[in-house]
């Protein structure tokens, strides 16, 4: 049955969604190289650090709003008694997992995923002429300074997933 809860809770976590993906991306950024042709439609696809922290932050947040929107009873069983696809939900975030922490190479290679730095080396280049924007950049490149890219990537995973199931159960309950 559509609500205006339901509703509600999407439009949230789908702004939500969005805040931590624009996160990412605005500190992926720094990392591309200069020279490489993503930026124009012409080139082939070259695999960087954009691409692969913006698809597995995507899978994620994709992963997580099936499971946190699955309504379950009346009109199916809940998550608790459909085993199946509870192990199924289960397994892709163990999954992305290992992607983030490159667990089994040959997949992030597969999947044209580049290895995520532990540490940065940046290129100082403006992203954004915005005071606001800057300031909130420079605090997520001194974090990724102290912990490293995976760990603010697979952070950043966490708060997502986490800040959207909140938000669905205060609005929702």
């Amino acid at each position: 049955m559509l609500s205006i809860k339901i509703i509600s809770s999407v439009l949230l976590q789908f702004f939500c969604h969005c805040l931590s993906m624009t996160l990412v991306a605005l500190v992926a950024h720094r990392f591309i190289d200069p020279l490489d042709s993503m930026g124009t439609s012409d080139g082939s696809f070259n695999a960087n650090i954009l691409n692969t922290a913006t698809y597995l932050v995507s899978l994620a947040a994709t992963i997580s709003s099936f499971w946190i929107n699955y309504q379950g009873r009346p009109y199916m069983k809940a998550l608790n008694e459909n085993k199946l696809l509870l192990r199924c939900l289960q397994c892709s975030f163990i999954f992305i997992t290992a992607l983030v922490i490159e667990l089994v190479p040959p997949i992030n290679e597969t999947l044209q995923l580049v290895s995520l730095p532990t540490r940065t080396s940046l290129k100082e280049r403006p992203l954004v002429s915005l005071r606001p924007v800057n300031d909130v950049e420079n605090h997520l490149m001194g974090l990724i300074n102290t912990f490293g890219f995976q760990a603010f990537l697979y952070s950043m995973i966490l708060i997502d997933c986490g800040s959207a199931y909140i938000i669905d159960r205060l609005i929702t309950n």
